[in-house]
């Protein structure tokens, strides 16, 4: 965009403060740069760690047998008799892992890592496909703007100016009120509600156990009801106070699509300069909320369904991803 259409984006112009050219330009090299280095040296861990993997693998025996006959030799050494264990251990069999299998068996590990990973890491990915979108519609934004200023009448001129203040505020709102819509599907309620604690003094020498135990159940239901009831009414005043400003807006644009005088041009420019403007507000507003994604990343328990005969083989962590990471753009 800088240098096809001559157009910084917001965000390199939050970091350098500027749009200077020569200044932005640096900037962006230094940032590569550095991530190139940091890509080159987490490739040369990967391969130290897939080789230091597959030499251990190659001299660690893998044990091979039923799962029934594995538990029984792990709770005969303990509570069985001699015998027992003797003859549980007999059905196992140690063999030593061939090459082919140890490959087998790091792309396996490699798999499962992976969608570890990207469900750890989706919602970044996300945020960088929507910081893509974002950039574009601001450039759209810059050329609409443009030819407004070439078409445009005074009297728009003084409109575009109410409402260049009105939009900010409505901006604002509408990240407040996507942020809390966004806190309530991912449960995540403010700090100001969050921190609101019903405590409980019991005394258990004179209650049982299981009584205490209910009456902490139905205060927690208690502060789980509240908290929705809080969440709800933090949403309907945010809505109210986006519907009131986002009203306003309307109106005005609504009046400016009605005039067929000679100033027809100018309004058509600034409603298309307007609809755009909007196009960007909302991806700021879906940018605003990524952070919640983040806190709720959890890790993926991998089910894996049990088998008859089944090998006992070292976990570890290794290789690259994959081209389901990369943004979209």
């Amino acid at each position: 965009m800088a240098t096809e259409n001559k157009h910084w984006t917001k965000e390199i112009i939050r970091r350098t403060k500027q749009r200077d050219e020569i200044v932005n330009n640096r900037f962006i090299k230094n940032k590569i740069n550095q991530l190139a280095l940091i890509m080159a040296q987490s490739s040369a861990s990967i391969s130290d760690l897939k080789t230091q993997l597959r030499t251990y693998w190659s001299q660690v025996p893998s044990y091979k047998g039923s799962k029934a006959t594995i538990d029984a030799l792990v709770q005969g050494t303990s509570t069985t008799t001699s015998s027992t264990t003797e003859s549980t251990t007999s059905k196992i069999i140690a063999t030593s892992l061939a090459p082919d299998r140890v490959r087998d068996k790091v792309d396996q590990v490699e798999k499962i890592i992976y969608k570890y990973l990207y469900h750890c890491t989706e919602h970044v990915k996300m945020s960088i496909e929507n910081r893509i979108r974002l950039a574009k519609a601001q450039l759209d934004e810059f050329k609409a703007l443009e030819e407004f200023q070439l078409a445009s009448t005074p009297n728009h001129r003084i409109i575009h100016f109410v409402l260049k203040s009105k939009v900010k505020l409505c901006s604002t709102k509408n990240k407040n009120r996507t942020t809390i819509l966004k806190r309530i599907e991912l449960d995540l309620p403010p700090t100001w509600i969050s921190k609101c604690a019903y405590n409980l003094k019991i005394d258990g020498s004179m209650i049982s156990p299981q009584e205490v135990q209910e009456f902490y159940n139905r205060m927690g239901e208690l502060k789980r009801k509240n908290r929705i009831e809080e969440m709800a009414i933090y949403q309907d005043i945010a809505t109210r106070e986006y519907e009131l400003i986002n009203n306003e807006i309307n109106y005005i644009i609504i009046d400016l699509s009605r005039q067929t005088d000679e100033d027809e041009a100018s309004s058509a420019a600034l409603i298309h300069y307007h609809k755009l403007r909007e196009k960007r507000i909302k991806l700021e507003a879906e940018q605003s909320v990524y952070f919640l994604s983040e806190q709720r990343a959890e890790s993926v328990i991998n089910n894996q369904e049990e088998e008859d005969d089944i090998e006992i083989i070292p976990p570890a962590y290794i290789r690259t991803l994959g081209v389901d990471f990369l943004a979209q753009p």
